[in-house]
This record gives C-alpha cells, structure tokens and sequence, in this order.
C-alpha cells in the first residue's frame, strides 16, 4: 500500500497553496467574491448594489442606503417578527405602522424631505450650469 502511494505523481513536496480559479492572480477577495455572486443573480434580483456603494457620499451614508434599500433596519415591524409585542405607530407622522417601506418611501413627513432634497438638487444644479455673462 505504502509503495503505491509513493508511486502516485501527484504529490509533491511544496507547501499547499489555495489558489481561486475565478481570478487571473489567485487570489480571494471578498469584493471579488461578491461581485461574481452578484453576477450569477438575475438583475431584478441583485438589487441597486452598485448605485450604493459606487456613490461618491460618505461610507455611513452608502452603509445606511443600503440597509434601506435590502430593507434592513430596524423598525417596529422587525421587532414585532422577532416576538417583541410594541405599538406600531411611525415616530415621524403618528398615521400608520412603522415600516420600512413606510418609513423611507411613503411617510408624508419622509416625502417632504425627499422633496426638499431634490428641489435642493435642483437648484444647485442650475447654478452650476448657470454662468453670467
């Protein structure tokens, strides 16, 4: 048995190395494997990922856009899964159960501040494009 095994060519005496066959360099990245993840989903499934993370905002705000957007904060609605029993009134309009659909989408108050950002957008875009003669 011993003799057999020595006989096999496919030993050798160099150290193992984990090469990653998905990459011209070997290498294993976690961005690398993400993106090849990301590529393997159907778009309506892998989401806006690369409008969140290639936005040129600070990293606490892509980090928060994208908890929003995979529809994980925590709300009352999470904690009313997890067992939690907890009144579910929106703590910005007091009208309806705190979503997170609600919450960043459909709340009155919300839609007002995204009114106000974009009319803000708006006018700094003007202005930019704006020059006296």
């Amino acid at each position: 048995m011993l003799q057999t095994l020595d006989d096999f060519k496919g030993t050798n005496l160099e150290a193992d190395v984990i090469i990653w066959k998905h990459n011209h360099d070997g290498m294993l990245s976690v961005s690398r494997l993400y993106n090849r993840k990301v590529k393997e989903l159907p778009g309506e499934i892998s989401g806006p990922w690369s409008k969140v993370w290639k936005n040129k905002v600070p990293t606490k705000v892509r980090c928060f856009s994208w908890l929003v957007a995979r529809r994980a904060c925590i709300t009352h609605e999470k904690f009313q899964r997890r067992g939690f029993e907890i009144a579910s009134w929106c703590s910005l309009c007091n009208e309806t159960n705190e979503t997170n659909s609600h919450l960043f989408l459909h709340c009155k108050v919300t839609a007002q501040l995204w009114a106000t950002k974009q009319n803000t957008h708006k006018l700094n875009n003007a202005r930019t494009h704006c020059r006296p003669p």
